[in-house]
C-alpha cells in the first residue's frame, strides 16, 4: 500500500469520525445502513483483492489499483456527508458577490443562457449530457491508469479526488451559493428549453438543509449541492492533469473535460468564478500533493526501518532480564 494511499485511508478515518460526531451533536440523523450497501459492496470486493495481491500472492500492478479503488468508494459516503453538515451552517449566501465578480469579469450570464436558448435544442440536451459525463470520464482514465500499470497515477488521482472533494465541500459549507439559476431566475420556458443538467433538482435538498427542515442526511438520494467552488472544473482538470505525458491519449482527455468545464456554468448554474475557484483548488490540491508524497515515503520507510530495530532491541532486553533472573 502506497504512502498516498495510507494518508488517504486516514482522512477517510477523519472525515467519518467528524460525520458520525457532528451529526450526533446537531440532532442529525445518518443514513440508513442499507444505504451504504454499494460503497461497503465495492471496498469490501477491492479490499479483498487487494490483501491478496499484498500478502499471499505479492503483485503491485493489482494490488495497487485495488487499495486507490477502495479508498475512492470509501471516501464517496463520508465526502457527501461532510458536504451535507457543511451545508447545515446556514452561513448567509453569497451568490451577489459571486454575481458581481463576474459581471467584474465582463460576464453576463443571463444574456448569455439567452443566447444560448436560441441556439437549436440538441445542443442543450447534448450540452448537458456532456457536463454529466464527468463519471464515465473518471472510469476511462482510471481504466487506462491501471491496464497501463501507471500505479502510482492512479494514486495520485484518487488522492487529488479526495482532497479537491473535501476542500470544495468544506469552502462551500463557509461560502455558501444557492448558484446562478437561483440568482438570475430566467424565465422558466427559457430554462425548459435550455434542459441543464443540474436543473434545479439540488435546490430542494440545498435550502432543507440550511433552515433545518432536513433532519436525515441523504446518501444514495444526495445531489450536488456545492455551488462554490465548482467540483466539476476541479475533477475535469485532475482527469487532463493525471493523463499528462500519455501522448495522443491525452488529447481526447483534454478536448472531454475541457468541453465539460465549458458548460460548467450553464449546465451546472456555476458563476465564471466557481469555475475559477474549482480551477485554483485543483492547482493547491496538486502543489499539497507533490510536497506530500517524498515526505510520506520517507516518513513510512523511517517506521520499516526503525520496526526491526526496536523489534532487535527488545529481544536483547527480554535476554539480558532473562539471564538477570537466572
Amino acid at each position: 500500500m502506497s504512502p498516498l494511499i495510507k494518508f488517504n485511508l486516514a482522512l477517510i478515518a477523519l472525515l467519518a469520525v467528524i460525520d458520525i460526531v457532528w451529526s450526533q451533536l446537531a440532532g442529525f440523523e445518518l443514513p440508513a445502513l442499507i444505504k451504504f450497501r454499494g460503497a461497503v459492496v465495492f471496498c469490501a470486493i477491492f479490499a479483498a483483492f487487494g490483501t491478496v495481491y499484498t500478502l499471499w500472492r505479492p503483485n503491485r500492478k493489482i494490488a495497487g489499483p485495488c487499495w486507490s479503488l477502495f479508498t475512492y468508494f470509501a471516501f464517496l459516503p463520508a465526502g457527501i456527508l461532510f458536504s451535507y453538515l457543511m451545508a447545515s451552517l446556514g452561513l448567509p449566501l453569497i451568490d451577489r458577490h459571486l454575481a458581481a465578480f463576474d459581471a467584474w469579469l465582463g460576464f453576463d450570464w443571463l444574456a448569455t443562457i439567452e443566447a444560448l436558448a436560441k441556439l437549436p435544442s440538441w445542443v442543450g440536451a447534448y450540452s448537458g449530457k456532456l457536463y454529466n459525463s464527468s463519471f464515465v470520464a473518471m472510469i476511462l482514465v482510471a481504466l487506462y491508469l491501471t491496464l497501463r500499470g501507471q500505479t502510482r497515477r492512479l494514486d495520485e488521482f484518487v488522492t487529488l479526488f479526495i482532497l479537491t472533494g473535501t476542500a470544495t465541500a468544506a469552502i462551500a459549507g463557509l461560502l455558501p451559493a444557492a448558484g446562478a439559476y437561483a440568482h438570475f431566475a430566467p424565465p422558466f420556458e427559457l430554462f425548459d428549453r435550455l434542459k441543464p443538467g443540474a436543473g434545479y433538482t439540488y435546490l430542494e435538498h440545498f435550502y432543507a438543509i440550511r433552515d433545518g427542515s432536513m433532519r436525515q442526511l441523504p446518501l444514495t438520494d444526495s445531489q450536488g449541492i456545492v455551488t462554490f467552488p465548482s467540483f466539476h472544473t476541479a475533477v475535469s482538470l485532475i482527469l487532463i492533469y493525471v493523463m499528462r505525458r500519455t501522448g495522443l491519449w491525452l488529447v481526447p482527455v483534454v478536448i472531454w473535460n475541457l468541453g465539460i468545464i465549458a458548460t460548467t456554468p450553464f449546465d451546472g448554474a456555476h458563476y465564471i468564478a466557481d469555475v475559477l475557484g474549482g480551477a485554483l483548488v485543483t492547482a493547491g490540491a496538486i502543489a499539497f500533493v507533490r510536497w506530500l508524497e517524498p515526505r510520506l515515503a520517507r516518513f513510512f520507510a523511517g517506521l520499516n526501518v526503525r520496526a526491526p530495530v526496536a523489534a532487535l532491541r527488545s529481544a536483547r532486553l527480554h535476554e539480558d532480564e532473562a539471564r538477570a533472573r537466572a
